[in-house]
């Protein structure tokens, strides 16, 4: 039984190190809420004109999270654009688009 014991200790010990999770906390139509992620790759500011719409063969139910398309700075990079405001299932998007 100590030797199971010892197994699971172990599995418990590898999980913690090589699983993390991230909390992200936003403020979001004067709530805040956090969500996790696994990974944070960057956080970057992003002007208005280095953000497109999504294009109109993105304008899908599989995107409806997507609330456009930007460009990194440094490597114009293309990156996808999170709309909080539907995935916390606020009354409205935060961002209108043509989908409604």
């Amino acid at each position: 039984m100590a030797e199971m014991v010892s197994l699971f200790d172990e599995a418990r010990k590898l999980m913690r190190e090589e699983n993390h999770e991230i909390a992200i906390c936003l403020e979001c139509e004067n709530r805040i809420v956090a969500i996790t992620a696994d990974v944070i790759e960057t956080v970057e500011k992003l002007l208005e004109t280095d953000i497109d719409a999504l294009p109109e063969a993105m304008l899908t139910a599989d995107n409806e999270y997507l609330s456009g398309i930007g460009k990194r700075k440094n490597t114009a990079e293309l990156v996808q654009l999170l709309d909080i405001g539907r995935i916390i299932g606020t009354e409205e998007s935060l961002i209108p688009d043509e989908r409604g």
